[in-house]
């Protein structure tokens, strides 16, 4: 399933919003985070998915190793500590949606160090795309592919956010 970011990337670039998924969201109006005492993570519903956000180092490990499937959608922001970024694929879907990605990549920004400073990158994998060797630290992982794009912040509380985003770069280790 690795050509879901290739094409997703390409998308993202193209004019096309065509949404691929589920149907109908099932979560209409204001999105609201959900409980999440005694989780690594905050769980944030959009458009019928489920944005899942660390909470902190270990949790981050937690959430990417323990949590995340190997087809969920995994992001970052890049080059600043931040919450590692889970979005649910329980339909195990080819392509996401490109407003879930978006919003999953403003809530990486805003969940990091780089916060509210205008467009921050972000890199997208798929979970099974993530490793960690045994001489990192907690919240310090490997990617084997990836590709980035720069959104900027998103705000969950507020509902504020400019998920506008621009496509940068695709990687291979």
């Amino acid at each position: 399933m690795g050509r879901i970011y290739h094409t997703l990337a390409a998308r993202l670039s193209s004019e096309s919003h065509h949404r691929v998924g589920t149907g109908a969201p099932r979560h209409e109006g204001r999105e609201r985070i959900m409980g999440s005492k005694g989780r690594p993570y905050r769980t944030i519903p959009f458009a019928g998915f489920e944005i899942l956000v660390g909470k902190g180092d270990v949790q981050n490990d937690r959430l990417t190793f323990d949590v995340a499937e190997p087809d969920d959608v995994w992001l970052h922001a890049v080059g600043v500590p931040g919450s590692h970024v889970v979005v649910r694929n329980p339909d195990g879907l080819d392509e996401m949606p490109d407003a879930v990605i978006r919003r999953a990549a403003g809530l990486a920004a805003w969940y990091s160090k780089a916060g509210r400073r205008g467009k921050t990158e972000v890199h997208v994998c798929r979970a099974a795309d993530v490793s960690k060797p045994p001489h990192f630290p907690p919240g310090k992982v490997l990617l084997r592919r990836w590709w980035s794009l720069k959104v900027y912040a998103w705000d969950p509380a507020t509902d504020a956010a400019e998920v506008s985003s621009d496509e940068s770069a695709h990687g291979e280790d």
